[in-house]
């Protein structure tokens, strides 16, 4: 008989690939949604904004999120410096962009991120575009912003989106000026922001004779090869502006130059009289993950949504291939409208849209398919009690995560028999430089190092992997070292996972996420240990049990824990449970 360390692999996994920047989304009045390997969940945060937000996460978790206004670090706090920014739109109290921000990590950096914001017409846009940048190696990890409120010009319309370079590592910010029809890109590299942007007159101009009113509203989107841009202004088919129709672009990745494509038609089918318009008005935009269909929502101006095959061949079939996707009730119906607004590409493959003061969001399934093949389902996913969507904004993302990433951040481990040595295992793809935080204090940049662990525990393990160019990803597991008794003879000097521990066959949690309670179950009657640990590795609960227990959380902060089953002294089961 010998004594084995035995390690607990607690993996915060998430579905999607190309290095999860946009897992994390918090919108509307305190809702959010998160996606992992399990799917989709809901959940809570500290927003509260009527229309645009932004975040980004990355193989670790939620980094910062902010709703234009105020910037928020992982743990719900403000940001050190997180206040007042530049899309924080003061005449109308919270922030109401369509577009408030946009985060993007600064190419080879694998802690510097820069906020783009613009402000609202409520404001009269006399903010403009503006940035500020976040450093995330300060406070401890919890990031700080460093500088603020730099603009770069104004009036700017409620617009903004990013495209990748055709180097494949600088990155397009897009922004358009309103009054005319000029669009401002922006190159985002290695060394900085180039503050000089290449100026495209190109389309129609945004402007409105009455100056009590704005022409300013609506989404611009980059497609996610970044080749096409589509530009709407729902206001612009009213009588107080300049007429302006839904428009696609051509978007030059080498030199950020912007050329017109196609002007949308005015369109009266399927009216629904909520103002004096002569045309259906869109708000929301967006691309299919393959770049063929084209999706057109009316927002809070009506009850529409559209999908145009932009593979359909000339301009004229492009525009006859449009299908209805929603059901619009008469304005004469006792029931108000569902009022689709905001689109945006999920890591799950799918489009998921927010309504006008709802407390849900609907989906396309399968976006890439043509026509109502795409299964689009109305209020599809509930949100969190005492969430909605105020009027229907969701994050804005720079959206080059749908785009193969050829660099992944990867690792196993194993463990000696002997002592608390762990031996990693790199099996990163495309990289050439490598970062390790052990999750006791010491680091390390060897491509496979060993480490000695001063005690046993959970330990926090992320890897940092570069390429030679631009790009970074980052992936942390959670790992807890025990002491038990085997009786196995083997003596090869590792060990690896005992995939016997966690049998889920021989007990069951639920709900899993959870909110007020949380209940484990076993399928016999043995007596059991639960310790609940938290992300820091902190021991917050520990209680013995026959059968099953249900354990209070209300007093539990929102986020990630690890529990560990015990009998006597061997560990029979381990895993996360997510608190919302």
């Amino acid at each position: 008989m010998k004594k084995l360390l035995t390690i607990l692999l607690l993996l915060t996994k998430f579905s999607a690939d190309g290095q999860n920047t946009n897992n994390f989304w918090y919108f509307g009045n305190n809702a959010g949604v998160f996606f992992d390997s399990l799917g989709v969940h809901t959940m809570t945060g500290n927003v509260n904004a009527a229309e645009g937000t932004s975040s980004i996460s990355d193989g670790c978790g939620i980094l910062l999120y902010t709703d234009g206004d105020t910037v928020w670090n992982q743990n719900h706090q403000m940001m050190i410096n997180g206040f007042d920014i530049g899309g924080k739109c003061v005449s109308f109290q919270r922030s109401s962009s369509t577009q408030a921000a946009l985060i993007v990590r600064q190419p080879a950096s694998d802690s510097i991120f820069y906020i783009f914001t613009t402000d609202c017409i409520e404001d009269g846009l006399v903010d403009g575009l503006r940035y500020s940048i976040v450093n995330m190696n300060r406070n401890n990890g919890l990031g700080e912003v460093t500088l603020k409120n730099q603009p770069l010009f104004a009036p700017s319309e409620e617009k903004l989106t990013a495209a990748k370079h055709d180097n494949g590592c600088d990155i397009w910010i897009l922004a358009h000026e309103y009054g005319t029809n000029n669009f401002h890109s922006y190159l985002l590299s290695n060394t900085g922001l180039n503050v000089t942007p290449v100026i495209s007159s190109s389309g129609q101009s945004h402007n409105s004779p009455n100056p009590t009113y704005f022409n300013a509203r609506g989404y611009l989107k980059a497609s996610p090869n970044g080749q096409k841009l589509i530009n709407v202004n729902p206001d612009g088919v009213y009588s107080w502006a300049d007429t302006t129709l839904p428009e696609l672009f051509n978007f030059n990745k080498l030199n950020g130059i912007v050329t017109s494509d196609l002007v949308f038609p005015q369109d009266t089918s399927f009216w629904w009289s909520v103002y004096s318009a002569w045309a259906i008005p869109f708000y929301g935009a967006t691309f299919s993950p393959d770049n063929s269909k084209l999706y057109l929502s009316s927002g809070f101006y009506g009850p529409h949504l559209f999908q145009y095959n932009l593979n359909a061949g000339s301009d004229s079939d492009i525009i006859a291939s449009k299908t209805f996707l929603s059901s619009p009730y008469p304005w004469s119906s006792p029931q108000w409208p569902d009022l689709p607004c905001s689109m945006v590409n999920a890591p799950d493959g799918k489009i998921y849209i927010s309504h006008l003061d709802r407390s849900y969001l609907s989906v396309i399934n399968d976006p890439d398919s043509l026509g109502t093949a795409c299964n689009y389902v109305n209020s599809a996913l509930n949100l969190a009690s005492g969430t909605v969507t105020s009027w229907g904004g969701l994050p804005n993302f720079f959206e080059d995560y749908i785009n193969p990433k050829f660099l992944k951040a990867d690792f196993s481990y194993s463990q000696s028999a002997t002592g608390n040595t762990i031996f990693f295992s790199n099996s990163s793809i495309a990289s050439n430089n490598y970062t390790w935080y052990f999750g006791d204090g010491t680091s390390s940049t060897l491509q496979s190092p060993f480490h000695v662990y001063p005690d046993t525990g959970f330990y926090n393990v992320s890897l940092i992997a570069k390429d030679s160019l631009c790009d970074v990803d980052r992936i942390c597991q959670t790992i807890y070292v025990s002491t038990v008794t085997d009786n196995n003879d083997t003596n090869d000097g590792t060990v690896t996972v005992d995939n016997e521990t966690n049998d889920s066959s021989h007990f069951s949690i639920s709900p899993n996420p959870f909110h007020d309670y949380v209940s484990f179950s076993l399928k016999d009657n043995a007596q059991k240990t639960i310790i609940i640990y938290d992300y820091l590795s902190r021991q917050i609960l520990q209680q013995t049990f026959i059968n099953s227990i249900t354990i209070d959380t209300r007093h539990f902060t929102e986020g990630i824990y690890f529990y560990q089953l015990r009998n006597s002294n061997r560990t029979v089961a381990y895993g996360k449970v997510i608190k919302y």
